[in-house]
């Protein structure tokens, strides 16, 4: 009977830790600087929850109080092109370049007629996102995992472009 018990809690805890590590949903916070025209710099911080290892949904609220809300992927092999598109297609606003990798070389990587192939090895292991405000702005982030296997957790640095040049959020987490 006592053997019984302990292998029942064996089988328990061996259970519960393989579902842990199979477990890649998850929720937590990154932090960042806005720079906006004629505003001093202010922090915005940004929530995520995973659905899944690559992909899951982002909110930010800028001080002026616009609420921010969107997808974001981690742009892999594996991606469908059906999940890519929404984060690479044409929005209003953005005529201007995005800032890439987290650092402060500018290129239009978002263009209408964006080549999804280049664009996947371009950011593979990178996560974008594309995020939209409750008073008509849009979002676009790009950001570079200081280690992809774990995603936001891991660690990275960012960039988001606000739409109509209304400022770029400098991230890390």
């Amino acid at each position: 009977m006592r053997a019984r018990r302990i292998l029942s809690r064996g089988l328990i805890v061996a259970l519960s830790a393989l579902l842990a590590g199979c477990s890649s949903a998850g929720t937590g916070y990154l932090g960042g600087l806005l720079t906006a025209p004629g505003r001093p710099q202010s922090p915005v911080e940004f929530s995520w929850t995973a659905d899944s290892s690559r992909r899951g949904t982002i909110t930010a609220t800028l001080p002026t109080g616009e609420r921010f809300t969107g997808n974001f992927v981690q742009v892999t092999r594996e991606v469908p092109d059906t999940e890519l598109v929404p984060m690479v297609g044409p929005i209003a606003g953005f005529t201007d370049s995005v800032a890439r990798e987290g650092g402060t070389t500018s290129q239009n990587v978002w263009a209408p007629a964006v080549d999804l192939g280049s664009f996947r090895e371009e950011y593979a292991n990178r996560i974008v996102a594309t995020l939209f405000g409750d008073k008509g702005n849009a979002m676009r982030c790009g950001f570079r995992l200081f280690d992809p296997q774990k995603g936001f957790p891991g660690g990275g640095t960012g960039d988001c472009l606000i739409s109509y040049g209304n400022g770029t959020i400098a991230v890390q987490f």
